[in-house]
């Protein structure tokens, strides 16, 4: 398969979970979004568990793609609180759509789909070993803040805006970099 098709095919599947605000997706609206027939949908991804895991896959993807982005850098040349201000970027302001934050939480209920989303993110969120506890509750505490904040901007819930926002990732900011607000 062309990567330009399958990322199209993923692209229509999560229209189709955000369309469906988190309801369970079927082959035939995947198919439909995509412009496939079933049959053509089943020709690429074999049956609906592979599809999900693609699904799983591209979502994580693409939110890592933001954070990348966001970086300015490779990865690989990044310390863990420049990974942490890209994640909290991507978290307030990125792309990340509600059906990805839909599809990480789903995930959390099928082991075998969680894979895509610890190995993508844990090379953005895990900490090294080295550090200090205080400097490691900090951290911790600041990616859980901005897990939250990801959560609020991607459902709806809660959604902050403006100087509402600006001042909560100010705060978050702040825990990162080890500074007062």
């Amino acid at each position: 398969m062309r990567p330009s098709q399958r990322s199209a095919i993923l692209e229509a599947a999560l229209r189709v979970m955000n369309a469906a605000e988190g309801g369970d997706i079927t082959l035939d609206a995947v198919a439909h979004e995509a412009g496939l027939t079933k049959p053509g949908l089943l020709y690429h991804f074999s049956n609906r568990d592979v599809l999900l895991a693609a699904i799983v896959d591209h979502a994580a993807a693409n939110v890592e793609n933001d954070m990348t982005a966001t970086l300015g850098k490779p990865l690989e040349n990044a310390n863990a609180t420049e990974r942490l201000l890209s994640y909290l970027h991507v978290a307030a302001h990125g792309a990340a759509k509600r059906a990805e934050f839909i599809i990480w939480g789903q995930a959390t209920y099928r082991p075998e789909l969680t894979e895509p989303w610890t190995t993508r993110m844990g090379r953005w969120l895990e900490l090294p070993d080295d550090l200090d506890a205080a400097t490691r509750a900090r951290l911790t505490t600041a990616r859980l803040a901005a897990d939250g904040l990801w959560g609020a901007q991607a459902t709806g819930v809660f959604t902050l805006h403006g100087a509402d926002l600006e001042a909560v990732v100010s705060s978050i900011r702040s825990l990162i970099e080890g500074t007062t607000p």
